[in-house]
């Protein structure tokens, strides 16, 4: 109205009145700009709280997790603990009375089978022994005993386990190993390359 009445009055009142109508939409602008500022920062404000909800909610479940997987490798540590000894111990009484009875001068008709069964028996062990070096693997309970050997000798304990089974399996077995002396752990060496090739 004030710009409206300086326009209708004189000339240089077109002047002002035009700079107050000038102004006035200035300051319109300007409060529509810091209201529509003002309602951003309050959605922000909002969204971060949000975020930050989110996030402490995602570390609750993380730990969770963590709780969990801690409690399923205690719980798997003890039940192979257990079957390390419920299980070995009737394998290793079994061998026990297979080597026994093969002493005893059994019939002829039974010395196949048992030694089968000694064999057999030997198998399951090995792959029992694994079973449990794997679970103290995950677990990292397993502490190697590095010794130096010779490849040589190791490579003729390899031979003699795998070349009767590729024999069986009408496969080609050969092996070549440099005669070489190593530093690690022979037991465990060799139980890696038994998985592996078997």
């Amino acid at each position: 109205l004030n710009a409206l009445f300086w326009v209708m009055h004189s000339a240089i009142g077109v002047t002002i009145g035009l700079s107050l109508a000038l102004a006035s939409l200035f300051m319109v602008f300007l409060v529509r700009s810091g209201t529509r500022i003002f309602r951003e920062s309050i959605l922000i404000r909002f969204e971060k709280d949000r975020l930050v909800s989110d996030l402490e909610l995602e570390r609750e479940n993380t730990q969770k997790a963590l709780r969990d997987a801690q409690a399923a490798n205690e719980s798997k540590a003890f039940f192979m603990a257990a079957a390390s000894h419920d299980i070995k111990q009737p394998l290793h009484a079994l061998s026990l009375l297979t080597d026994t009875l093969l002493m005893s001068d059994p019939p002829e008709s039974t010395v196949p089978l048992l030694k089968s069964q000694k064999e057999g028996i030997a198998r399951m062990t090995k792959h029992f022994d694994a079973l449990i070096d794997m679970g103290r693997f995950q677990d990292g309970r397993f502490e190697p005993t590095p010794t130096r050997f010779r490849l040589g000798a190791f490579a003729m304990r390899i031979d003699a386990e795998i070349a009767p089974q590729c024999a069986e399996k009408g496969l080609t077995w050969t092996l070549l190993l440099h005669d070489v002396l190593v530093t690690t752990d022979e037991e465990l060496l060799l139980r890696v390359l038994r998985n592996l090739l078997t």
